[in-house]
């Protein structure tokens, strides 16, 4: 009776956690970013996803659901502009299609006074472009894609085998 209480408690909690758009496990993020300034803006935005209960940020390649490519540069590197200048891409894995991609909103790009201004841009608008909404959207563009490929060229014999659609002689 106690292990069907707990049980059922259990999944009324993880129901009710996705009904408010918080997902049950955090998805997992990696962050590249190879110049010294992209990796201290990394460094800032990583820890404020860490202090998110929907984030996890990660270092192993091929482990993340979402990676946040960062290229900044010194704004004195570009022109006589202070503070920093970084661009930015958002690309989702969904974990349903692992191997498949889909690119998040549109290239970034921010400037800012210092690293924790550019970094807070940044992680702004990486938390708006990734709400459970914007991910279930782009799952679903990815498999109309998949499908459109598969169906759209029925008469080319190497898309159906691709496909695993069956091939008459």
């Amino acid at each position: 009776m106690r292990k069907t209480a707990l049980a059922l408690l259990t999944v009324v909690l993880v129901t009710s956690l996705r009904a408010y758009g918080v997902p049950a496990k955090p998805i997992k993020v990696r962050i590249n970013g190879e110049q010294r300034a992209a990796k201290e803006v990394a460094k800032s935005i990583a820890a404020r996803l860490q202090g998110t209960q929907r984030y996890a940020v990660t270092d192993a390649v091929g482990d993340a659901e979402l990676y946040l490519d960062l290229s900044c540069m010194e704004g004195k590197d570009v022109s006589r502009a202070s503070g920093y200048v970084c661009s930015f891409l958002i690309v989702y894995y969904p974990e349903k299609m692992a191997t498949l991609r889909s690119l998040i909103g549109p290239y970034g790009l921010v400037t800012g006074p210092d690293v924790s201004s550019v970094a807070e841009d940044v992680f702004t608008t990486f938390v708006a472009a990734t709400t459970n909404e914007k991910l279930e959207t782009a799952q679903k563009d990815l498999r109309l894609g998949v499908l459109n490929y598969c169906y759209s060229n029925f008469s080319d014999k190497n898309v159906q085998s691709d496909c695993g659609q069956n091939i008459g002689k």
